[in-house]
C-alpha cells in the first residue's frame, strides 16, 4: 500500500514576556515560555495516514506569557503525531529521514523561545530594562 499526504507543520511560538513595574519604579515583568515541538512517532498501531485526523495543518501549541512578580510563563507542551512505520519525511524535496521502528521519535521543529521580561532585561549585563510604562 502507497500512502502519501502532505501536510503543513508549525511549531510553536514562544511567549511574551511581561513588562510591569513594581510600585517603587522597579521592574518585575517575568519571562515568556517556550513554545511546543512537533514531533513524528512511528507506531505499529498505525496502518496508514487516514488515522490523522483530517486536516492538512498541525501546529503546537504556544508558550506562556510571562506575568507580573517575575513569574515566568509555561512552557507549550509538544505535538505528537502518530504515523505509520516506513514513513519517509521529505522536506523541500529532500528525505531527511526514515520511521522505522515502532516508538521511533523524531523532532521535525523546535518551538519559539519565549522573550525576556523587563526584571530579566535589567538583570542582562548589556541591556537596559524599562524603567516606565508607556
Amino acid at each position: 500500500m502507497l500512502d502519501r499526504i502532505e501536510l503543513t507543520l508549525q511549531a510553536g511560538n514562544g511567549g511574551k514576556g511581561c513588562t510591569a513595574l513594581w510600585h517603587n519604579r522597579r521592574p518585575y515583568g517575568g519571562n515568556g515560555g517556550d513554545g511546543g515541538d512537533l514531533y513524528l512517532e512511528g507506531s505499529t498501531n498505525v496502518i496508514g495516514f487516514s488515522s490523522l485526523p483530517h486536516k492538512n495543518t498541525y501546529k503546537a501549541d504556544n508558550g506562556q506569557d510571562g506575568l507580573p512578580l517575575n513569574k515566568f510563563g509555561r512552557r507549550a507542551d509538544d505535538l505528537t503525531l502518530l504515523v505509520p512505520l516506513t514513513t519517509e519525511v521529505v522536506i523541500d524535496g529532500e528525505v531527511r529521514f526514515r520511521i522505522e521502528k515502532d516508538g521511533q521519535r523524531e523532532k521535525i521543529l523546535s518551538g519559539g523561545k519565549g522573550t525576556l521580561g523587563n526584571l530579566s532585561i535589567k538583570m542582562h549585563p548589556y541591556r537596559k530594562g524599562a524603567t516606565e510604562m508607556e
